[in-house]
């Protein structure tokens, strides 16, 4: 299929579903280190979306994963596919029915600490929902210092710092609302969706004024709510000591010789920062607040009322990385919308191990790619990813996720919530007995 932007044809290739069709590696911006993105809306004659674009540059582009401390998420949802990596990482993949027309669209950010992850994952790839007449959008945004380094110079240069993946996820949201009719979606009907960093993401785009009419329904999974755990962000001039201790890990002095840097270079000295105290560094690559992204901290947002009033569907594992906290937060926040939302806890022991129903391990079930994972699914697995992508698609196109053959997913402001459950779903209060207090592995 051809999809046409300006005068640019963009070519499409098969999906993996019969009936459906894939745009991949389709940039959406361009942007010089530390700057803003550009919408890029010219693809010249011809555009061939035939393969994944690069993925930002982080710390697994220089050490290989199999040898790292991430071992686990590597075999998870990594080792069978291979990545490119660039600092010009601007790009999306558009997954849509065979003349897709007027069709509500789910966008998806991915997690991974704002420090790496990447749309192309085998749990992304080719998700399901265009057979339900759903167009699923991954993208791609900057990471670590790439993404979220502050500095006086570049607020003196440009009168900000920091926050460019942020920037990045708003110039995809721009680029989508204006083209995406183009492949056969309806603008006015998309819902945002993010798990982990990327639920953060999603929250902080909840609470930009930048982001007002990008979005209608909103999606947060294992990282989002009101309270401690995902919330915490700081302005960006009480970064910048922090952030000068990068320039000292790198040698450097001044901001020119930062950009002159190559990231392999930049990440040597990130990386000696992490291994020096990585409690103290490991908050550096977050977003910042008093700023126009962000003109009060996520939580001040929330507490003064200064977030969208829209649809939300919430909830985190029972078995996540601080699984009490987690939980309290996506719950508290649920409860206290005032439009109709919804929240869940999903606490599936997935087979095949005993990491139980760990952080990230919902992904499988909403992209409904059951297919791509290496783990020896089960009946239940399959009815249970049934069931997660049906009420995830009925919420995209209505902001109710209830509809025929499901139960009824009560809404959240009357306290109650889903339970994705070993053997059934069913309803519960905010304190299921499945919940965990600690995680069986961590990482992302």
């Amino acid at each position: 299929m051809i999809a046409r932007i300006n005068n640019s044809c963009l070519y499409s290739i098969p999906g993996k579903d019969p009936g459906t069709v894939r745009w991949l590696g389709i940039p959406y911006a361009k942007a010089q280190r530390w700057h803003l993105p550009e919408m890029i809306d010219n693809y010249g004659e011809e555009l061939r979306a035939d393969q994944y674009g690069p993925a930002s540059i982080q710390s697994r582009t220089f050490m290989p994963e199999n040898k790292s401390n991430r071992k686990f998420y590597y075999h998870e949802f990594r080792d069978r596919c291979e990545f490119t990596y660039s600092e010009d990482c601007q790009v999306l993949n558009i997954f849509a029915p065979e003349n897709a027309s007027h069709c509500p669209v789910i966008v998806y950010i991915h997690g991974g600490a704002f420090m790496g992850g990447s749309s192309d994952e085998e749990c992304f790839r080719d998700p399901v929902w265009p057979r339900e007449n759903v167009i699923a959008v991954t993208l791609n945004y900057r990471l670590g210092p790439l993404g979220f380094f502050c500095d006086p110079k570049l607020k003196e240069r440009d009168g900000h710092s920091g926050n460019y993946g942020i920037y990045d996820m708003l110039t995809a949201l721009k680029w989508i609302h204006t083209y995406i009719s183009a492949f056969g979606g309806d603008p006015e009907n998309i819902t945002l969706m993010g798990q982990s960093a990327g639920a953060r993401a999603v929250q902080v785009l909840c609470c930009s004024p930048l982001a007002e009419g990008l979005f209608q329904k909103a999606v947060l999974s294992s990282g989002g709510g009101e309270g401690s755990w995902m919330n915490k962000c700081v302005a960006e001039e009480e970064m910048m000591p922090l952030w000068n201790d990068l320039k000292k890990a790198c040698g450097a002095e001044t901001l020119e010789e930062m950009e002159r840097l190559s990231p392999q270079e930049l990440y040597a000295g990130f990386g000696s920062l992490l291994g020096k105290d990585f409690r103290k560094y490991f908050g550096l690559c977050n977003p910042v607040s008093g700023n126009e992204v962000l003109p009060q901290s996520v939580e001040e947002r929330i507490r003064s009322g200064n977030v969208m009033d829209i649809p939300y569907l919430i909830g985190s594992n029972a078995m996540d990385m601080d699984p009490p906290q987690m939980h309290k937060d996506a719950c508290g926040y649920a409860f206290s919308r005032k439009t109709p939302s919804y929240a869940y806890l999903f606490s599936r022991h997935l087979p095949g191990d005993d990491a139980g129903s760990f952080h990230s391990s919902d992904l499988w079930y909403w992209f409904g790619t059951l297919r791509e994972g290496w783990r020896p699914w089960q009946k239940r697995d399959n009815d249970l990813m049934n069931e997660m992508t049906g009420y995830l698609l009925a919420f995209a196109k209505t902001g109710d996720p209830n509809g025929e053959n499901r139960i009824t997913w009560p809404k959240a402001q009357d306290e109650k919530i889903l339970v994705f459950a070993d053997t059934l779903t069913r309803i519960d209060g905010q304190d299921p007995d499945e919940l965990k207090d600690a995680a069986a592995v961590i990482g992302w």
